[in-house]
């Protein structure tokens, strides 16, 4: 049977969610305010209170609601309780200008983040069957650029190296702090056209890198690291350009 998956739908209760958390995060209702009572925002919305009451929660836990019993929902000013996952949020938010400062911001952590797992695999050469693993992701990465196959599925390919590298120092937390940056470069409109416009150079890079790490030093760490700043400056000069 030639089936095709069906694309995901939105449910109620997401559709519910993205319109609160736009308002939220749009500065609409001030930090310290109430939201309206549920009836009233299912009225709004339309649609029942069991859903606005699952929406609501949701934003409870991205930090950008308190709730309390008897007093409702108020707002949470969400840079002091969100995390990285209200990124790709706030790149929807934003205008162009802005989304490729947000960009350029994440683009430096991941930076930040690459040097700490650069100097960690110095300081613990990566087994042999680490090494394999990223060869293979690495290939698998190549083959679809040859291929021509989509951005989309080349980012996932880029990140599943990355995963790969990130695994090979053995830290669980490296492993994790990575997973909320690649969330990010996977959701960001525009970004994943921009960083692979010439997806050839990240296959070099990463066989560049492949090789480095059969002898990681650290006197080349900024070496590895200046590319990638070359690369991410020239991801965000390509998102600003983007109509």
């Amino acid at each position: 049977m030639n089936l095709l998956p069906l694309a995901p739908r939105e449910t109620a209760a997401e559709a519910c969610a993205q319109s609160l958390r736009a308002v939220v995060l749009q500065a609409e209702i001030p930090i310290g305010e109430r939201l309206p009572p549920e009836r009233e925002l299912a009225q709004t919305l339309g649609v029942n209170r069991v859903t606005v009451r699952a929406a609501l929660a949701q934003l409870v836990s991205e930090g950008l609601l308190s709730v309390r019993q008897g007093s409702g929902y108020q707002v949470r000013d969400y840079l002091e309780s969100a995390g990285p996952e209200l990124w790709v949020a706030l790149a929807k938010q934003s205008d162009r200008a802005a989304r490729a400062e947000l960009v350029a911001d994440v683009l430096e952590l991941r930076r930040a983040l690459s040097r700490v797992v650069l100097e960690r695999l110095v300081k613990k050469k990566p087994k042999r069957a680490a090494l394999e693993q990223i060869s293979a992701a690495v290939d698998a990465l190549e083959q679809l650029v040859g291929s021509k196959a989509s951005a989309k599925d080349i980012a996932e390919a880029d990140l599943d190296v990355l995963a790969a590298v990130a695994a090979a120092t053995g830290s669980a937390a490296l492993r994790l702090m990575s997973n909320p940056v690649a969330q990010v470069l996977r959701g960001t409109p525009g970004l994943v056209e921009a960083m692979f416009k010439k997806p050839q150079a990240n296959v070099d890079s990463w066989r560049a890198l492949l090789q480095w790490l059969q002898a990681p030093s650290s006197e080349t760490v900024p070496l590895v690291l200046a590319a990638l700043e070359s690369h991410d400056a020239a991801t965000v000069a390509a998102l600003r350009r983007a109509s």
